[in-house]
Order: structure tokens, then sequence, then C-alpha cells
């Protein structure tokens, strides 16, 4: 098929455009998408005014990535606490003090 052939099966199939109201279910907005093969709805109100858009990544996100982000503990904050890297000075010390009893 070519781009024209799939432009024109378009434009046989486009009566209106694809639309929702605002207070409609996330699921008949799903169909609407599903059967008018788009990717947007034109969101109106019942006067028929556009108020927005609802596109497919926008049900995707809600259905998708929303659910994760809720579902994921929200993470804890850690202290941190110093740690101190301690060396045996004083035993240096004292095994030089004994070299130098010794000599």
């Amino acid at each position: 098929m070519t781009i024209k052939e799939a432009l024109s099966y378009r434009k046989e199939r486009l009566e209106d455009v694809a639309k929702c109201y605002k207070n409609e279910s996330l699921s008949v907005c799903m169909e609407r998408i599903i059967k008018a093969e788009v990717h947007r709805l034109v969101v109106v109100d019942h006067d028929e005014h556009v108020i927005g858009v609802l596109s497919l990544s926008d049900l995707l996100y809600y259905i998708v990535i929303r659910p994760t982000k809720i579902s994921q503990p929200t993470p804890t904050p850690t202290m941190l606490v110093p740690t101190i890297s301690v060396s045996n000075v004083d035993s240096s010390v004292e095994e030089e003090e004994a070299i130098e009893k010794t000599d």
C-alpha cells in the first residue's frame, strides 16, 4: 500500500472530528480512539465548545505509568553518618620510642 492509498482510505472513512465529552468515562474515550483510528480526541463540553485534547499518550500514561508511580514506596531519607579512618598512631610512636631506648 502506498502513502497515497493510505491517505485516500482515511479520507473515505473521515466523517467528523473524533471527540469525547469531559464527563465520559475512560473506557468510552478509549473505545472512541480505537474505533476512529486516531491518536487524539478533542474534548468538548455539552455545547460542543472545545475545552481540550485527550491523546493516546495521556491514556497510556494514566493506565501504565501512573499506577507504577503510586505503588512504589516513597524513599525515606537516609542519614549519612561520617566515617572516620583510624590509624594507630600511638603504636607507631611507641615502636619508635622502643627503638630509641634500645640504641
